[in-house]
């Protein structure tokens, strides 16, 4: 099973494509035009941290998977993972994505549990934690059978956890509330 991120790449390549135009609106590049090399360092810099890392290629298997990256590749088994964690990959723009994060660290340097944006982060590393972000709910409920059926234990973010069970309550009084007020106004039609 291949899997491409795709939705990062989307957001990332909207954010680069302003940054990719700034250069040709300044004059050529030199050094007494400090402002253009600026640009161009920040360009750089956007492109290797920020949508290089989403040009991964993840393939699961049973045995563990493979993670290629320009040609390069490295396999894992499912053993040397420490975490395999479903839950909220990142938010931008008040859009969450939902996702598996994969890591061969448990914690961070400083030995506390990793947050969504530290595993952002540490996600630049790209070979040792890396994630699988699910475009939509047919491809979230395939990902999910095919890996309890390899027999990966898939630890659901406590965070996460919390936020959709909250979500779901409120969803479930504001059915209720919405339902009483039709039931009301049913009432009040028929006593008139």
């Amino acid at each position: 099973m291949k899997i491409l991120s795709k939705k990062p790449f989307v957001a990332d390549g909207v954010m680069f494509i302003p940054l990719a135009f700034f250069p040709f609106t300044m004059p050529p590049v030199s050094l007494k035009n400090p402002a253009t090399i600026f640009c161009c360092i920040l360009l750089m810099g956007v492109v290797i941290f920020s949508i290089l890392p989403h040009l991964r290629m993840v393939e699961l298997n049973q045995e563990g998977g493979s993670v290629s990256w320009f040609g390069v590749k490295r396999n894992f088994k499912w053993k040397e993972l420490e975490v395999i964690t479903y839950g909220d990959i990142g938010v931008v723009r008040g859009e969450s994505w939902e996702g598996i994060f994969f890591s061969n660290k448990a914690l961070t340097s400083k030995g506390k549990r990793m947050t969504t944006i530290e595993r952002i982060y540490f996600s630049l590393n790209i070979f040792d934690q890396f994630f699988v972000i699910f475009n939509d709910e047919k491809e979230k409920e395939q990902i999910m059978n095919q890996l309890k059926e390899w027999g990966v234990n898939v630890i659901i973010d406590t965070d996460f956890a919390q936020r959709k069970e909250y979500e779901r309550i409120l969803e479930e009084k504001t059915k209720m509330r919405e339902e009483r007020k039709r039931l009301y106004e049913e009432r009040k039609k028929r006593k008139q």
